[in-house]
Formats: structure tokens, sequence, C-alpha cells
């Protein structure tokens, strides 16, 4: 898997590709980012209108092994998503 993320951190440069990969090389790595980086990529995907796939990697990246962190990424996902639909998008 990592040689995949290694191709794709080949293609085209996008301001969310760095985060993104980051967050893809710790979801196959099994070592979650701190749920406050990942609560900062999810605010930073939240800048993109709909894109709910990169949402949830960054979601699922992120360590949610205490109850400050999993309130943090859900209540980050939850508004990101809320305001999407308030968009329309």
């Amino acid at each position: 898997m990592l040689e995949l993320v290694e191709e794709w951190s080949l293609g085209p440069d996008h301001p969310l590709k760095q985060p993104m990969l980051r967050c893809a090389r710790a979801l196959i790595q099994n070592e979650p980012l701190p749920w406050h980086d990942a609560s900062a990529v999810m605010q930073e995907i939240g800048l993109y209108d709909g894109q709910r796939a990169a949402l949830g990697i960054a979601y699922f990246a992120g360590d949610s092994s205490t109850s400050e962190g999993d309130i943090a990424l859900s209540n980050t996902n939850h508004r990101i998503r809320e305001t999407w639909v308030t968009k329309g998008v």
C-alpha cells in the first residue's frame, strides 16, 4: 500500500496533497496522527467544498483513543459536513 501512496505522491500538486499523504501514511502504518493535527487537516479540507472522501481519510487518520480526541474529531467532521450541506454541496 505504501508503494501506491508513493506513486500518488508523484502526481500533480494541490494544497491538500501533502496533508493527505500524511494521513494516508498514518492509516496504512497504523500510526494515528495526534487528534489536533488530524483536526487541522480536516479544517483545511473543509475549505474545498464537498471533499467528503478526503475528510473521511483525515478523520480516520486521527487518534480518537481518548474522549477528548474522539469528541474533537467528531465535532470537526460534523461541523464541516453541515457547512457543506448548508451550501448544497
